[in-house]
């Protein structure tokens, strides 16, 4: 599992950017990919953790979740 910081959250158009902890291309994160209960959208500098899959539109993140502390 990785883990990052979130670059940018649009919260009507339901995704944003993940820059990841150990460096590389940012991962794209949709609202319907967020798995902490009770979190329906994301901010900016939210500290998260996800699965990365990777296509060919590029990286994408699943399973995000809001890493607390």
């Amino acid at each position: 599992m990785a883990t990052g910081i979130v670059r940018t959250y649009n919260d009507s158009k339901g995704f944003g950017l993940i820059t990841p902890d150990l460096g590389g291309a940012p991962v794209f994160a949709r609202q319907a990919s967020i798995a902490t209960p009770g979190v329906r959208k994301l901010k900016s500098l939210d500290r998260v953790s996800y699965d990365v899959l990777e296509n060919a539109e590029g990286l994408f993140a699943t399973n995000i979740q809001l890493v607390r502390g």
